[in-house]
Formats: structure tokens, sequence, C-alpha cells
């Protein structure tokens, strides 16, 4: 045990998750020891919490007595039927739900009749709830089912120096020397798109003149997204590689579409076998190394 200070206030390093006897002992003593040195401080004695996500493979995603709609189609559990069933767990009392958050089933596909169950809890700033929940079974029906931790996946890395999607932001990684525009293109940041970027830059020698962009105002030009070619900046959420940042294969297999040059692909073959981390209109991107 211990005691430092943070998050506006003292917190005590305990070895177990307290529970609200605990509490009640803590505050207790904390009270007698402030009546006699500071009467007047507001006292608050609370667990600070954190959210960890569990999750249950091979939920039945109908439920044990299947039923159907008005179109003679299969329904699946509703959020109000997941809770009940947790609530129903002989451990249910170990944990709660995080900030009131709810369970979401996800089916493992089209044909499948069972699914993922995932749901949120509260817990310590080191774990030690789903530490506690992990690898615990219950019974749902005949079907045996094991609680277990979620892995972070934060999908296919998006690179901000060439916005290529399949390795992170390194310097050492990336080719390029200097980040691309993620608005034109170009081999300059997105801080100087004004000033720098053919098609809001000020062409006094163009006949007509051509005048800048005035501040304030965002590009109204066409642009053109690296990865996809749609018109949007290369960094914009509404591209379909972003929305398909989980789905490696299907990056791997636009990638396979494009020509890509030897050189550019070679870069990215560091594991023979292994998928290229490139990205659609990469002979556009390679042309700029050489």
């Amino acid at each position: 045990m211990g005691i430092e200070s943070g998050q506006g206030g003292l917190s005590l390093l305990t070895t177990d998750v307290p529970n609200d006897d605990d509490i009640d002992v803590f505050d207790k003593m904390f009270r007698s020891i402030l009546a006699n040195i500071a009467p007047l401080t507001d006292l608050k004695v609370e667990v600070p919490t954190s959210k960890s996500s569990v999750k249950i493979n091979n939920f039945l995603f109908f439920g044990l007595v299947p039923t159907r709609n008005d179109k003679g189609q299969l329904v699946a559990l509703t959020e109000e039927q997941l809770m009940g069933i947790l609530a129903k767990v002989p451990f249910a009392k170990d944990f709660a739900f995080y900030e009131n958050s709810k369970p979401r089933l996800t089916r493992n596909s089209t044909k499948s009749d069972t699914g993922t169950l995932w749901f949120d809890i509260e817990d310590s700033h080191a774990g030690l709830q789903m530490r506690n929940l992990v690898n615990r079974s219950f019974m749902y029906g005949k079907h045996r089912l094991i609680i277990l931790p979620t892995m972070k996946h934060v999908g296919v890395p998006q690179c901000n120096r060439c916005w290529q999607f399949g390795h992170p932001s390194n310097s050492r990684i990336c080719p390029l020397k200097s980040k691309l525009c993620p608005i034109c293109g170009d081999p300059h940041t997105v801080d100087y798109h004004r000033a720098l970027a053919t098609c809001c830059r000020s062409q006094p020698k163009h006949i007509p003149p051509i005048p800048a962009t005035p501040d304030g105002e965002p590009c109204p030009h066409h642009v053109h997204c690296i990865n996809c070619g749609g018109q949007h900046h290369s960094d914009d959420r509404v591209c379909k590689y972003w929305k398909s940042r989980f789905n490696t294969d299907w990056i791997y297999h636009r990638y396979q579409e494009q020509k890509v040059s030897e050189s550019f692909t070679k870069f990215f073959f560091s594991n023979p076998g292994s998928p290229p981390s490139v990205g659609r209109n990469s002979r556009h991107i390679s042309e700029r190394l050489t």
C-alpha cells in the first residue's frame, strides 16, 4: 500500500479493489484524521474508475429460443435481452457496466447463428476487475461461455507523411523525405498549402492574373485523394480505404491492383510473402522518390 498525489487529491494504492464496506472504513478513518486539523475540508472517498473491455465468443446470436418477425426472419437478441442474460451470470455482482453502456452483439457471418458479445466494465486503472473476470465461465442453456479480454486493434496504420496505408508515420519507415499535403498531394505540409500549392497561391504572371485564395477560406479547388482517387482530402474519413482500415485483406488486394514500381515494392517487402505496405496511386508516389 502507499499514497500518491494526483487527479486533484490523494490516491491510496491498494492490492485489491475496495468494496463498499472498505470505502466506508476509509471514509470514517480520513474524517477522523481531518476533524482536528482541517474540519472544513470537503472529503469524498471513492474508487477511481477506468474502462476495460471484454468479450464472449460464440454467443448465440438469436438466443436459446429463436423468434421470427412478421416477415419470417430470425430476430437477433436485443440489448435489453443481453443485459438480462448477463445480469443472471453467477458472478455478475463482480462487474458493473461502464457509464451505463450496453453490451453489443456482432454476428460472425450472414449465415452464422453465433456472434461475439462485447461489453465495457468499470475497472481500476490497473485493470484488476478485468483480470478477475477473464477466463471465468458460465452456462447459457447447454452452452459454456467464457469471458475473454479484448485486444486493442487500431487497424492498418496510415502514414501522415505520404498518406498511404500500411505503415506508421515514421521517417525511418516512410521513404519520403518531406510530407505530402493531404489536400493537393504536393511535397509540403497542409499548413503551407495556401502559400505553396499551385491551386491556391497567386499567379500574377498568368494571363489573366490569378489571385490567391483569400485567407480563412478553405481550398475551393478540385482535390484528389492519394489512396482512392476520390474527390476528398487524403486524410478524410469518408475515404473507402479509411473505412476498410480493419480489413487488411481488402487493402492488400486494392494495392495489388495497382502497378507499383519495383524499387518502391521492394522497400515494403521486408519479409518474403508479406503484404506490401503501399497504397493506391503508388506510381504517383514512387515517381516523387526518383
